[in-house]
């Protein structure tokens, strides 16, 4: 028995990249002390057909160079308890070509 497929278009396959382990860091310059949080548990997504990416990050992953900051960030700031995640999602603005391999800074709107 024979079958005929008739196929109009063919969809494309879309490329997604995820990372279960993405770091991230943030830095802000206060006059008394610097502050800077790093965290390399954060899930992180990007598709490289649109551009769009995709990060969160445990509240409470964060890590600083003194505890009583981590403290103060998840109890005053933050509320960890009551917010225990951080997400963010965006689309690479810049043009560049993506499914060449290497290190690529970007804006991300």
């Amino acid at each position: 028995m024979g079958m005929l497929f008739s196929l109009y278009a063919i969809p494309a396959l879309t490329q997604i990249y995820i990372c279960r382990n993405a770091d991230i860091t943030f830095f802000s310059s206060a006059p008394i002390e610097d502050i800077k949080g790093e965290s390399s548990t954060a899930l992180s997504a990007l598709n490289v057909d649109n551009k769009e990416v995709y990060f969160k990050v445990p509240i409470r992953s964060f890590t600083f160079h003194s505890s009583l900051m981590q403290e103060h960030f998840n109890e005053d700031y933050m509320e960890s308890d009551k917010f225990p995640f951080a997400e963010f999602t965006g689309k690479i603005i810049d043009h560049l070509d993506l499914t060449r391999p290497g290190t690529y800074q970007v804006t991300v709107q």
